[in-house]
């Protein structure tokens, strides 16, 4: 062997590198995301309120929320405004949310953050768990949410 030296340093290199985290089963997914209630955190992986930069935040302060019921899928929530209920579809790692009924509040403070929230429904196609971290996904793969689970 020529260069005994250069494989040994390889071999070290190859060691310390970190492995990608394993991504959950479906099955895992789904007993992570169904029967929980969740934030919304970030969107599109930026925080989206300069007012509080930890949480997104709607009419009278409240964050955007999510809730996947374990018995049927539906999905009720809170868009910033209005309160709003979709059917859902989580299959292997893909995540739809169909047949969005959203109440028509008017209300300012929460508007923004309203109008983002509808979008992500219609546009979320994907879903990870990421450190105990919901992340909802556009189907190029772009992160559009971040949620947190909600404490009882």
């Amino acid at each position: 062997m020529r260069h005994p030296l250069s494989l040994i340093l390889l071999l070290i290199i190859a060691g310390c590198q970190r492995r990608p985290e394993s991504a959950p089963s479906p099955a895992e997914l789904r007993a992570g995301v169904v029967g929980r209630a969740w934030e919304v955190t970030m969107i599109g992986g930026l925080n989206a309120s300069a007012a509080a930069p930890e949480t997104p935040r709607g009419a009278s302060g409240l964050p955007a929320t999510l809730r996947f019921d374990a018995t049927e899928p539906i999905v009720t929530g809170f868009t910033g405004c209005s309160d709003f209920r979709a059917s859902y579809r989580l299959a292997a790692d893909s995540l739809r949310f169909t047949d969005a009924a959203v109440g028509s509040v008017d209300c300012d403070d929460g508007r923004h953050l309203d109008a983002i929230m509808r979008t992500v429904l219609a546009h979320t196609r994907r879903a990870e768990l990421r450190a105990g971290h919901l992340v909802l996904l556009a189907d190029d793969g772009r992160p559009i949410a971040h949620l947190s689970e909600r404490s009882k």
